[in-house]
């Protein structure tokens, strides 16, 4: 189960989005 709250998935989307930026840069 997820937590309803959405900071959790802003967190989740920015690390996401940080490993791809990390992948196609390096």
């Amino acid at each position: 189960m997820f937590p309803a709250s959405p900071f959790f998935y802003v967190a989740v989307w920015l690390m996401y989005l940080n490993l791809t930026w990390f992948h196609f840069t390096f």
